[in-house]
């Protein structure tokens, strides 16, 4: 924030807004998506577990991000 200025604020709560929506819940599009693309080539992993861990990283990262672009 500090080296871009607050023109980088809107494109950054974009950036993350977009994404944290389609991972909201373990069964958005993004968690469906990621658990999907991931079960595929590593059928030993459970899908509903992937797209939950989907959803915690996303939000995890989505809440970080909010944080840096506010200081």
């Amino acid at each position: 924030m500090d080296r871009f200025g607050a023109e980088l604020v809107g494109a950054t709560e974009t950036a993350t807004g977009k994404p944290a929506a389609n991972f909201a819940i373990a069964n958005a599009q993004g968690s469906l998506g990621y658990s999907t693309t991931m079960a595929g080539p590593h059928s030993d992993l459970d899908e509903d577990g992937l797209a939950n861990d989907a959803v915690k990283a996303v939000r995890i990262f989505a809440t970080a991000s909010r944080f840096e672009t506010q200081s």
